[in-house]
């Protein structure tokens, strides 16, 4: 009974990294990077980019970091409201997307060239058929 166990045991904390699941840090803040308590999260199937967000606007600042899905990841989400913001406003966006596991520890972006040319093209189809 005990094997049989420790078995289970085992398989339940091989699976996430048997079927390939990514791991992210995932946090959220209304202050600050040092505020973002994270937190390793194994992301669901399909999501399996890393994203880290900052996002001001004249009424709110956001920090975030969590799991997305890379065929429409922060950059393509953010970079289109970022667009869209009407001329002369003060919005700012920082945003990186990672596809190695918890690879959106620090504040600094670091951004993988395979992602940031699948992010670039995400973003311009969406755009092509707005």
């Amino acid at each position: 009974m005990k094997l049989w166990l420790v078995g289970a045991c085992i398989l339940y904390l091989s699976l996430p990294v048997a079927l390939g699941y990514r791991k992210c840090y995932v946090c959220s803040s209304t202050k600050s990077w040092e505020d973002c308590t994270m937190t390793s999260h194994t992301c669901p199937a399909g999501f399996d980019s890393c994203a880290t967000v900052y996002f001001k606007t004249p009424d709110i600042e956001n920090f975030r970091k969590y799991c997305t899905p890379p065929n429409l990841n922060a950059i393509s989400m953010m970079t289109l409201t970022c667009k869209n913001a009407p001329a002369g406003s003060s919005f700012e966006c920082d945003i990186s997307c990672c596809d190695t596991d918890n690879c959106n520890a620090g504040s600094a972006f670091r951004i993988s060239g395979i992602l940031l040319l699948t992010c670039a093209l995400a973003s311009l189809m969406i755009l092509v058929k707005a």
